[in-house]
């Protein structure tokens, strides 16, 4: 799988809002939105990812309002970061 320059730059901004436990907020059927905070990048497990394993077929941990944990394909917040129907850092201020 080729990796663009955008693809580098959406890896970037997930890695930085992850190491940081930014907030983030997703686009969800019916035109709601909602929030989670991001955790930690590792498997569908939860174990921390490797220095050395491929990013793009990593899992992120969010942590939705709800107290839910899902474990997200890390190539799927990806395309949802290119397209807008995820933001990062979110701030409801």
């Amino acid at each position: 799988m080729i990796l663009t320059v955008q693809d580098a730059q959406a890896v970037a901004e997930i890695l930085r809002a992850v190491q940081g436990n930014k907030k983030i907020t997703q686009l969800v059927e019916g035109g709601n939105i909602r929030v989670g905070t991001l955790r930690s990048v590792g498997d569908e497990r939860g174990n921390f990812l490797r220095s050395d394993e491929e990013i793009r077929t990593a899992f992120v941990r969010i942590t939705w309002a709800s107290g839910f944990d899902q474990f997200v394909p890390f190539s799927q917040l990806m395309t949802e970061y290119q397209t807008s129907t995820i933001a990062l850092d979110y701030d409801a201020r």
